[in-house]
Order: structure tokens, then C-alpha cells, then sequence
């Protein structure tokens, strides 16, 4: 998005003011499930998987049906602006007609197969409120038998760490709404079913800039290291040794402990 910075900035707070995200309440630590072969490359290369939508569990996720490509005459050519000032009056006419009077249905369709196209360029990242979610624990840890990862909340600042905005209905946005950005509203809305995830997402537009789709992250941020219940001593001990041998120095670790008077997990006793 080759637009001024300033104003994308506008655009992108406009949205999540809207969505009802702007003010919400960040938790200081943002969890995230894995493997514990997967947390064991994250440790050694200090570096976090930012996944493509085609691989969600979700169909539904990222849905480039909210968005609409519905506008008149001034909307076009108040979008095309945004990226091309240097265009005058009659340049900006000329295509208007062109591409959108004459055929309206047909633009539409190309500018929805456009968007389709650029998503395969985003990269999410994953995070819960919550380290004792015993659904998220079976779902993204393999069944008890995988990690949790605490980062600092500000690990991923650069890319737009927010909540997600779950809904039983869908919220329909225009693509030349001159005042939100679109894309906010396809990467944080969710179905109101995944509202137990307590999700957070960091998101980035452009992966291409990452082949491997691995994002870096200081050392320093990450915080906390759970254990499922089921994971192998053997796997423990590769993970401890990890945390040492490639120095995170702060990071607080604990087993996860099921209750046995109910089906919920009791505090983590602490490793050290």
C-alpha cells in the first residue's frame, strides 16, 4: 500500500475505531500455542512463523466477501489519488470510463480476483489471552503435548498486534471508503464460534519481503514457557536446553497442572 503514511495511518486508526478495537484493553503478554517441534525452532532462530490465510482452520477466515468495490465517479478517482498524485483530471476521467462506466459488474469482478490475489501476500500471527485454555491446548499444541509461548505485548508492535473483532453477522466494508482501510476489516473480523480463542493477531501485508514467512523477535521479549501436561520428558529437556543454550535469560518456566476435582487445569507450578 504505496499510500502516504500519515494518511494510511489515519485510516488504519479509523478502522479499528469502528470495529470497536481502538480502546481495547491489551494484555502485557500474548500467548502462543505450538508444538514442541515447532517451539524449538522459534527458540534457535528467535524467529516466529507469520502463517498464509489459505492454511486457517477457518474458511471463513479473511473473507474477501465483506469487502465490496461498489463506487461512483469521485471514489474511483479519490482512491486512485491516494496512490497516484501526479495523474490529472482528464488521465483519471479516461479511466474511470474505461474501466468502471462501461462495464460496472466486470470491474468488480476483477478488483475481488485483485484482492484474492494480494492476500496470498499476508502473513498472521496468532496469539490468546489466555495460557489455560484447555480447548486451545488441544487444538494448537497438539493435544496437550506442545508449549505455550508468552511474548511481551510490544514484541510485534511494527505489525499491528490488535484483538480480534468477533460477530455473529458479517460487517461489510467499500473499498473506497476514503476513510478506513479495508484490509483491517478483513484481517481482524472473525465468526462470533472462535470467540473462546480470546485471539490476538499481528499481521503483515507483504510476506514476499520474508520468503521463509519467519519474522525475527528480540530475545528479551519472550516471557513465559508452559508446558502441556502430556509433553514428553524428552522434549522438555530439548526446550530447556534451548532456552539456555541460546540465552533467554528471562523467561519464567512452568508445567501445566491438571485439576483432578474438575475438567479446568490449577496454577502452574513453576520450573524455575
Amino acid at each position: 500500500m504505496a499510500y502516504n503514511n500519515d494518511q494510511h495511518f489515519e485510516r488504519v486508526k479509523e478502522s479499528f475505531s469502528r470495529l470497536g478495537l481502538l480502546n481495547s484493553m491489551i494484555p502485557t503478554t500474548h500467548y502462543h500455542y505450538t508444538s514442541a517441534e515447532s517451539a524449538l525452532l522459534i527458540l534457535q532462530g528467535a524467529k516466529l512463523r507469520f502463517s498464509n490465510p489459505s492454511s486457517f482452520n477457518d474458511p471463513f477466515d479473511m473473507d474477501t466477501s465483506i469487502i465490496n468495490f461498489d463506487c461512483d465517479r469521485e471514489a474511483f478517482i479519490n482512491f486512485l489519488l491516494r496512490s497516484r498524485p501526479h495523474l490529472d483530471k482528464v488521465e483519471l476521467e479516461s479511466m474511470y470510463n474505461r474501466r468502471v462506466a462501461i462495464n460496472p459488474k466486470h470491474f468488480q469482478d476483477i478488483a475481488s480476483r485483485t484482492l484474492i490475489k494480494y492476500r496470498e501476500n499476508f502473513g498472521v500471527a496468532c496469539f490468546s489471552q489466555d495460557y489455560k485454555n484447555y480447548l486451545l491446548w488441544s487444538h494448537y499444541a497438539k493435544n496437550h503435548t506442545g508449549v505455550c509461548i508468552g511474548f511481551r505485548y510490544n514484541t510485534f508492535s511494527g505489525y499491528l498486534p490488535m484483538p480480534v473483532r468477533y460477530t455473529k453477522k458479517k460487517i461489510f466494508v467499500n473499498h473506497f471508503d476514503r476513510n478506513v482501510e479495508p484490509l483491517i476489516y478483513l484481517a481482524y473480523l472473525k465468526s462470533s464460534v472462535w470467540k473462546y480463542e480470546k485471539e490476538i493477531r499481528a499481521i503483515y501485508f507483504n510476506m514476499r519481503e520474508y520468503p521463509d514467512n519467519l519474522i525475527p523477535f528480540e530475545k528479551s521479549c519472550l516471557l513465559t514457557l508452559h508446558f502441556g501436561i502430556r509433553v514428553s520428558e524428552e522434549d522438555k529437556d530439548k526446550i530447556i536446553s534451548a532456552l539456555h543454550i541460546n540465552q533467554y535469560s528471562n523467561v519464567k518456566v512452568f508445567n501445566m497442572v491438571a485439576n483432578r476435582s474438575d475438567y479446568g487445569f490449577l496454577k502452574p507450578n513453576a520450573l524455575f
